[in-house]
């Protein structure tokens, strides 16, 4: 059974997955730069395996993608960081990631980027030129490839909810914007 290989599961999205796929037999490889914090929040279940490594050293990875796999990619640097390390993180860790699973055989990629991807001005968002060049590298894959742009991602204990109810209590509502651009809120 091919399985499916993760990075970024210790954050809120990666750790609604790895929930949803203990409903499965399927075996997981989850890299992760601290395996212990991790099984503490989801223990890791028979067929599991939490791999300590870390992108940028694809000496820790490399050889655990397993042939026909899923690779599965939200790791990312979110909030504030310098431009330099959105690029190093996203970028190039993306790309080695890409290279590895590539020569490991694995059969499908799928890329959890942003929708800020796409916004048309970038020069002052790091992580949205990141992203989008992350996007250009997966496109160029020999894998089967899905990229997903999530808007906003809601859930019991989400950043998102917890950002939103917090301007909810306010004493004046707040419409960011015209109040005219779509989104797809993800449960």
């Amino acid at each position: 059974m091919p399985g499916f290989f993760l990075t970024g599961a210790s954050g809120f999205v990666g750790r609604m997955v790895l929930e949803r796929l203990a409903e499965q037999t399927s075996p997981v490889t989850v890299l992760t730069r601290n395996p212990d914090a991790l099984q503490a929040i989801v223990p890791a279940r028979p067929g599991w395996h939490y791999l300590p490594g870390d992108l940028l050293h694809p000496d820790s990875f490399a050889a655990k993608i397993p042939p026909s796999s899923t690779v599965l990619h939200m790791a990312a640097v979110t909030g504030k960081a310098r431009q330099a390390q959105y690029h190093r993180v996203i970028v190039e860790g993306t790309r080695r990631l890409l290279e590895h699973s590539e020569a490991a055989g694995a059969a499908r990629f799928l890329f959890v980027s942003s929708i800020a991807a796409k916004f048309p001005d970038q020069r002052y968002y790091p992580y949205a030129r990141a992203k989008a060049e992350a996007e250009a590298a997966v496109r160029k894959s020999t894998m089967d490839w899905v990229i997903v742009r999530p808007t906003m991602v809601f859930g019991a204990g989400s950043p998102v909810l917890a950002g939103l109810a917090t301007l909810a209590g306010g004493p004046v509502v707040l419409l960011p914007g015209s109040g005219t651009v779509p989104v797809q809120p993800i449960d």
